[in-house]
């Protein structure tokens, strides 16, 4: 059993921990953040390091990403309200290429908006026919090196948990090949992430949209 609470992590049974005690100091843990630099997927890294700033325990906030997410942390107490006192958040910045680059590298596919009208549609069925390239997955001496950047953050860091974007897989490889606790933070409702795994198809019958 773990109590999941703010001081998380802590289980009665293992006999290594330090005693806990309602009057007892909270010694101080360790949130890694791992996560995509898209806005999609680290939006709800940022509200939750956030909040973790104004916890009345004490945390150390770290969060490892892609260089292009780096800047959103300067916008606290500019554009965003200030952090509590848990700031700073240690950034990290990650190795090898990221979620988007990844995505639409191989395609050449225009993203930029289609013009009305007859030539529109000839853009959009020449576009159409370079759909297939969208979505390849990195190679495999690109997914090592995101491997080994997210691995070498885990031991450097020495997190208690990894909070970890279920989309960021070799984050999520990292973390089982070094034994490292982490729970995923998922930027949607549990609903849309587990109904289609239900059996007899019962995402597509039984359960609300």
């Amino acid at each position: 059993m773990f109590i999941i609470s703010s001081d998380f992590l802590y289980d009665p049974y293992d006999s290594s921990q330090p005693t806990m005690s309602p009057l007892s100091p909270h010694p101080k843990k360790t949130i890694l953040h791992l996560t995509n630099s898209e806005y999609g997927q680290a939006q709800v890294h940022l509200a939750v390091a956030y909040a973790l700033s104004y916890a009345s325990y004490p945390f150390s906030i770290h969060i490892a990403s892609f260089a292009a997410l780096s800047p959103r942390l300067s916008d606290f107490g500019k554009t965003l309200s200030p952090l509590g006192p848990n700031a700073p958040l240690h950034f990290h910045t990650l190795p090898g290429p990221s979620m988007s680059t990844t995505f639409f590298a191989p395609a050449n596919v225009p993203l930029t908006m289609m013009p009305p009208g007859t030539h529109g549609i000839r853009h959009a069925l020449a576009a159409g026919r370079q759909l297939h390239t969208l979505g390849a997955a990195p190679s495999g001496p690109e997914w090592m090196v995101l491997v080994e950047g997210a691995l070498d953050v885990i031991k450097k860091v020495k997190p208690d948990l990894v909070l970890m974007d279920p989309l960021f897989y070799p984050g999520i490889d990292a973390c089982k090949l070094s034994g490292q606790k982490f729970v995923e933070l998922v930027p949607i409702a549990v609903g849309p992430c587990i109904s289609f795994n239900q059996p007899w198809g019962r995402g597509w019958w039984k359960f609300a949209a």
